[in-house]
């Protein structure tokens, strides 16, 4: 595994800690279709298969920014599934479709910023993130 790969790895591993910090489990494996979420009461997991849905994103990843930095394809497929769980996680914290992406972007952003934040500071950087993404004013429910 490169380097680049390790930190990406390291990345989605500290991002599942943040995302069971707000209440949602986050499961590797096979899944039928994309990544998806799965619900038990009021129990949230997010399901991440490193599929060809992760390889797509890679790649794209890898074209896009990957390649001109020296990171592998590996290292984009982590990065791609950094994305999809954090976007799963809007979704399992009452956003839509739109506002899910807006989530996953905004929250990946403060990430680039300040990436010394520690899982306590991502799980209400989240949160934070979540009541401005969804509006204060919605009858949706968040945590």
């Amino acid at each position: 595994m490169s380097d680049w790969a390790r930190v990406a790895r390291e990345r989605f591993k500290w991002l599942e800690r943040v995302a069971e910090l707000r209440g949602v489990s986050v499961s590797m494996g096979l899944c039928e279709g994309n990544a998806g979420r799965i619900g038990e009461g009021d129990h949230k997991v997010i399901q991440i298969d490193m599929d060809a849905n992760t390889a797509r994103w890679g790649r794209w990843l890898l074209d896009v920014a990957g390649a001109g930095i020296g990171a592998d394809i590996e290292a984009c497929e982590w990065m791609a599934a950094c994305w999809i769980l954090l976007r799963n996680l809007g979704l399992a914290e009452g956003a839509d479709e739109a506002e899910a992406d807006a989530f996953a972007g905004t929250v990946l952003a403060e990430l680039v910023n300040d990436n010394l934040m520690t899982e306590h500071e991502a799980a209400e950087l989240c949160e934070r993130i979540v009541r401005e993404t969804i509006g204060e004013g919605t009858e949706k429910l968040l945590h």
